[in-house]
């Protein structure tokens, strides 16, 4: 789970920056 939201923070991360 924690994966999941890591992986997911770090592409939202990417695409804001």
């Amino acid at each position: 789970m924690l994966f999941y939201y890591y992986v997911k923070g770090h592409i939202h991360f990417m695409l804001v920056s």
